[in-house]
């Protein structure tokens, strides 16, 4: 008998074992199997599968074939006592087992146990997949990761024993509160993704990431924990016998398309995963929330999760562009990384926006004003000037054209091309995203109106001398105070037009600097070494060897937790060090993790001993050389970490005994930790710090210059001049700074680019064309041009002639010449006007001919340029009322009059000038470029650009270096550019030569933009001259 399915009332085949409908996804009643096969794209890879009741949404689901299925072992009461701990209380159950609060016997720590499920203790691929947990979760020794102590079984059933989190998941918080705030809610993921990073660093994937596995911590921070159901990538054989009877592990409504469907997965799962928590902290909801199952599974490979905006409307636009990126079906449209989403996520925090610089917003609206008069306003005025009959000229039409481009690239974008390149955004105070069109047409009206009587309105000085200086006089002042009272008067740095708008210009956050430091050296903890009577294991931990003795009797010594298969450092102190016991141990991101402490008795002595879960990575001084130096942007990181620790340890007394820059150990991934003791490493010694500014100091020395040198004063490396102050500060031995004044200097020079990056240098040889671009398109096209210019000399002369003899003819205007100077009366005597007629007759046959010589010289681009502008060269005047034709024809006239052979020699002369003049005006451009550059130490784009030019100590570069530094820049180009002007003047015949030329010049010119862009902080300019380019 066919069946109805109460929801959407559709006949059903009669199934008795059916559980949810085929067609809407509603649960039936009395049905316990229910195939996926309708249901989209394959659930997972076997045909049949069962769904094992869940009664929470966001518990984790365990979809498995039917072959797959173990019969479950009875419930049995969890026991009081396991292994060294006693159970208190039941924090909560899981997918796998259940979660106690429980207390060690040894020192009654109080920590989270969580026990296998008895239904699956029979499970051989359960129990596997359990200890994988905790192998796997080990490994991470993260802040922001729940800390797993070890594994153990007892009587067959193995357990974990965690860091015991004291608060609530995002789960219960959101719960009890409901809907975060999106910034909140931000706020609570970029402490997740802290997290999954480490994880994904060592090759680990979540697999099962939602708020119920995300814990709050005393101090509000959020933790990942629950690694249940994490991979190694870097062990794809093993996971793959894990899940071989195609089971779907995780939880639907979190679990992202691709590992529904059973695909290899990657990354970017936990990218999903990620997005979907952050949409439920922001909505209350999950993505695809359903209260089947089965629809929920459809709606995840198929749909797009519901609109943010449309539940809260209150969410910005950035906030659900970002998250629903992160929730992409399509991996590869989705974040590729957690740091790209990290990345985002900081990017669309207002908190996050710098106030933006002066400077920059200066050399952003020069940008701005080249690009609206080379892209936009020339083909405007060219089409209004087509279109209309009698066009009103004037500067109204460039103003108009800025006014719409700054209101709609600002208003509806939030940016301009200018702004775009220095990273800078417009937005409303206090939000994220574009301030909209009212805005912008507010904040681009008041700006343009200041602009305007800055430097239009001065014209009335010229036009009206009295009143219209006044008039002038005063709006300069107002525009220019308003222009002046964002950088002075204004705490948030909004200009006038700003304040006007509600709106303010903020520079984009910089992306996290993601370094990789490793050792040439090898890592010493590989090299312990062995020692008489050492015990086979201290606490449960397989010695491996001592790795250092010190000489009040304690030592370090190298051993492994084989359960967890990880790498355990043995800190052993003589017991008469240790009157009062071994003192507590720091829990933070600064300070190795402490596992166990234990006493022990070893060579006829008591000795205490803490074990450390060991680092990765190697020795700070190992990872830097006198050779290759940390960049700025990665010391300023391992200075920040130094201090903070340094800082915290002071706070609470935690502060080793011993400091030295020997006891910091950094992970490739730029971790610092402050070790208790000092580890060999292959360098030299390093001398110990007095106290904690001093280490930093050394650790200053050691980053930036590859080593200590105790008479040392200051800093000697080409940093920025921010670094620069924090550097000096930092060594002034009669005022030396405080940790906290040095963590907020780090803290604050993070406004400032660590070094010159390729889109700072993109902007910089946007302002040179801005700038200097009117002088290099002239040198350019009149070098190239240089034989075009002698041919059309040689036309314009005999029209010049023709124009001339015209004159002549008539006697009215002959008097009219004799009237205008006393030397014309005498050389138009009546006498002399036939020889003069008859020397312009010969002048007009040489300069036709010369002309046609000239023009079949050139090249056929160079004929078609020469014959375009002749067309549209000005015709024949009309005698007198032509003030040009007066002006040529007296000096046709008094050429006319010299002999032949003196007129000759003239025209050499006047060819070889024509070709000295534009030689000079190449090397007056040089000089001036190198003018600018000793005057401004680099030029005015730099200055405009923010960077600077220092040299290898870090102090500016002495001003003839960078004179003669800009020399050498542009003299590639200017010898190439002299020697097609030479070619042309002296060999005009030389077509080949000059059309290689011609080549060599467009070579060089790309030649300097890949170069400007591919060597951002340093060119082959500065490696001959010793300076290099760093953020002004």
């Amino acid at each position: 008998m066919p069946r109805v399915c109460p929801s959407c009332d559709r006949s059903l085949a009669d199934e008795s074992d059916a559980r949810f409908c085929m067609f809407c996804g509603a649960r039936l009643e009395d049905t316990r199997i229910h195939g996926l096969a309708d249901v989209g794209d394959s659930v997972v890879q076997s045909p049949t599968l069962i769904l094992e009741p869940i009664d929470d949404s966001d518990a984790t689901a365990d979809y498995r074939t039917a072959s797959a299925v173990v019969a479950p072992a009875p419930d049995a009461a969890p026991p009081e006592r396991i292994g060294s701990y006693r159970l208190l209380r039941k924090l909560g159950t899981g997918g796998m087992g259940q979660v106690f609060e429980a207390e060690s016997d040894d020192g009654g720590e109080r920590v989270a146990l969580k026990l296998l499920s008895p239904k699956l203790v029979t499970n051989p691929t359960s129990v596997e997949r359990f200890k994988q947990e905790g192998r796997l979760a080990s490994q991470i020794s993260h802040p922001r990761c729940v800390f797993v102590y070890g594994v153990d079984a007892e009587e067959g059933r193995p357990f974990i024993v965690m860091e015991l989190m004291p608060g609530s998941t995002l789960k219960d918080l959101v719960d009890k509160r409901g809907p975060l705030n999106w910034d909140r809610a931000v706020h609570r993921m970029l402490d997740v993704l802290d997290g999954l990073i480490e994880a994904h660093r060592l090759g680990m994937l979540h697999r099962d990431v939602k708020p119920s596995n995300c814990f709050l911590t005393d101090d509000d921070r959020v933790k990942v924990g629950d690694f249940g159901l994490s991979k190694s990538l870097d062990n794809q054989s093993q996971q793959k016998q894990l899940t071989s009877s195609g089971a779907f592990l995780g939880t639907v409504l979190f679990a992202s398309p691709e590992q529904i469907r059973g695909e290899e997965l990657g990354y970017d799962s936990d990218v999903y995963s990620v997005a979907a928590t952050l949409y439920y902290l922001i909505v209350g909801r999950a993505p695809h929330h359903h209260i089947s199952m089965t629809a929920a599974l459809a709606k995840v490979i198929s749909e797009p999760p519901p609109s943010i905006r449309s539940q809260r409307p209150d969410v910005p636009r950035a906030v659900e562009r970002v998250v629903f990126r992160g929730l992409e079906r399509d991996r590869n449209r989705r974040f590729g990384s957690l740091e790209e989403f990290r990345d985002a996520l900081h990017d669309i925090l207002p908190e996050k926006q710098l106030p933006s610089r002066v400077r920059t917003l200066v050399s952003a609206y020069l940008l701005d004003v080249v690009f609206c008069l080379i892209v936009l306003v020339t083909p405007v005025t060219w089409a209004y000037e087509a279109l209309t009959p009698n066009p009103v000229h004037g500067d109204w039409l460039f103003l108009l054209v800025l006014f719409c481009y700054f209101t709609v690239a600002e208003g509806a974008f939030g940016a301009t091309i200018g702004k775009l390149l220095f990273r800078l955004r417009t937005t409303r105070l206090g939000r994220v995203g574009p301030p909209g069109l009212k805005a912008g047409v507010i904040r681009t009206g008041v700006f343009h109106i200041l602009v305007v009587g800055l430097f239009v309105v001065t014209s009335w000085t010229f036009t009206i001398p009295v009143v219209g200086a006044f008039v002038a006089g005063m709006v300069f002042l107002a525009g220019s105070a308003g222009l002046l009272f964002q950088r002075r008067y204004s705490p948030t740095r909004q200009g006038v037009h700003d304040y006007a708008g509600g709106c303010r210009v903020v520079q984009r956050w910089r992306r996290q600097h993601r370094p990789w430091l490793t050792s040439q050296f090898r890592n010493p903890l590989d090299q312990p070494k062995s020692h008489p009577n050492m015990p086979a294991s201290v606490g449960g931990f397989l010695v491996l060897g001592i790795l250092d003795q010190f000489p009040d009797g304690s030592a370090v010594w190298v051993a492994e937790d084989e359960a967890l298969r990880r790498r355990i450092l043995l800190w052993l102190r003589p017991a008469k060090l240790l009157p009062d016991g071994l003192p507590p141990s720091p829990v933070r991101p600064g300070r190795l993790r402490v596992i166990s402490t234990g006493e022990l008795v070893w060579n006829d002595g008591a000795y205490g001993w803490v074990a450390f879960v060991a680092p990765t990575g190697a020795p700070l001084v190992d990872v830097v050389t006198k050779e290759h130096p940390l960049s700025w942007a990665d010391a300023r990181m391992v200075l920040e970490q130094v201090v903070t620790e340094l800082r915290d340890s002071d706070a609470d007394s935690t502060t080793p005994a011993r400091l030295g820059v020997d006891q910091l150990w950094v992970e490739p991934n730029g971790r610092i930790h402050l070790l208790e003791f000092p580890v060999p490493s292959a360098r030299t010694k390093t001398p110990l710090a007095a106290n904690a500014i001093e280490l930093v100091r050394h650790v200053a020395a050691v980053t930036l210059e590859g080593g200590i040198h105790p008479k040392a004063k200051r800093i000697a490396s080409p940093l920025s001049p921010q670094a620069i102050r924090i550097t000096d500060q930092l060594f002034d031995a009669e005022q030396p700074p405080t940790l906290a004044a040095v963590r907020q200097q780090l803290k604050e020079s993070h406004a400032h680019p660590p070094e010159v990056s390729g889109g700072m240098r993109a902007a910089h040889v946007g302002l040179i064309l801005a700038i200097s671009g009117w002088a290099l398109v002239f040198l350019v096209l009149g070098s190239i041009g240089f034989s075009v210019q002698v041919a059309l000399e040689a036309v314009q002369r005999s029209h010049d002639t023709v124009e001339t003899m015209i004159g002549l003819s008539s006697p009215t205007q002959v008097e009219q010449w004799r009237a205008s100077s006393p030397y014309l009366k005498e050389v138009l005597a009546a006498e002399n006007l036939p020889g003069i007629l008859e020397n312009l007759r010969t002048q007009h046959d040489r300069d036709d001919q010369l002309g046609l010589a000239q023009r079949a010289l050139l090249s056929r681009p160079e004929r078609f340029v020469a014959d375009s502008i002749t067309r549209v060269s000005r015709p024949l005047s009309n005698g007198a009322d032509d003030p040009a034709f007066a002006l040529s024809a007296e000096t046709q006239i008094l050429l006319a009059s010299l002999p032949r052979d003196q007129l000759e020699q003239l025209n050499r002369e006047t060819r070889r000038w024509a070709a000295w003049r534009m030689i000079l005006f190449i090397l007056g451009v040089a000089f001036a470029f190198a003018a600018f550059a000793f005057a401004f130490r680099g030029g005015v784009s730099y200055l405009l650009a923010g960077i600077a030019l220092v040299g290898r100590d870090g102090r500016a570069a002495p001003r003839w270096a960078c004179a003669l530094r800009e020399f050498l820049i542009w003299l590639p180009l200017f010898v190439v550019l002299v020697l097609n002007i030479g070619i042309q003047a002296n060999h005009p015949d030389w077509l080949v030569v000059r059309l290689a030329l011609v080549v060599l010049t467009v070579v060089v010119l790309l030649a300097y933009l890949l170069v400007g862009l591919r060597y951002s902080s340093r060119g082959p300019h500065d490696e001959l001259m010793g300076t290099y380019m760093v953020p002004a």
